[in-house]
């Protein structure tokens, strides 16, 4: 699993990615997300019977999410959203590194492992989230195969940029971690030295007190 815990490549790119007008995103994006749907929609519904609901996967640092519309006429719709807009009843939100990855693994998503290392984070319909993540690991759905689902010329273009991009990514992820410490560690410090002062002044202010002698006089008065 990623480790995402500060800010990451991707994280800026969703920055970058702000001007960006939401309908410029929906326009590019729509055309995948139909495609996926004709590919995926029969299968994942049936596995989502009785489901009904929004799943929003919210990538951190991004300006938009991902809706996943469950139950509704058209049983299974996907689309762009700002989160603040957002009608999800389910909440998934985690770097753009650590989704990838999920989404990357051949056996399905290790949704588990990610919660309980807090790189992954779940509000609201649990049991959405979880029916989801069965439904997309029993119909066989990850990175790879939505891949396969593009036009030929698309995934060939998307594989060959990966390619190239990837070692700039793990550079750059270099480049932050140590940016990041360098910039945390004075701040560390201050912190582990205002806690050993409060350490030292809760000792000395327990071991300096005595307990109070109360006379019989004083108790027999109350």
């Amino acid at each position: 699993m990623t480790d995402a815990s500060g800010l990451t490549p991707l994280m800026i790119a969703g920055q970058l990615a702000r001007p960006l007008p939401l309908s410029v995103m929906r326009a590019i994006t729509a055309p995948v997300f139909r495609r996926w749907i004709r590919a995926w929609g029969g299968p994942l519904s049936g596995r989502l019977d009785g489901q009904t609901g929004c799943l929003s996967i919210r990538p951190i640092g991004w300006p938009v999410s991902v809706e996943i519309a469950v139950g509704g006429p058209d049983g299974l719709d996907v689309f762009l959203e700002r989160p603040e807009y957002s009608l999800g009843t389910a909440v998934v939100s985690a770097a753009p590194e650590v989704l990838l990855d999920l989404m990357a693994a051949e056996n399905g998503p290790d949704g588990d492992g990610a919660f309980f290392s807090r790189a992954l984070t779940i509000e609201g319909d649990t049991g959405l989230v979880m029916a989801f993540r069965y439904a997309i690991e029993d119909a066989g759905m990850n990175l790879g195969a939505l891949m396969r689902d593009l036009p030929g010329p698309v995934a060939t273009l998307i594989e060959h940029l990966s390619g190239r991009l990837a070692p700039l990514h793990e550079r750059a992820k270099s480049d932050l971690e140590k940016a990041q410490s360098l910039l945390l560690a004075p701040l560390r410090g201050d912190v582990a030295r205002l806690s050993a002062r409060v350490t030292r002044l809760e000792t000395s202010g327990s071991g300096g007190r005595r307990p109070k002698v109360v006379s019989r006089e004083e108790l027999a008065h109350g």
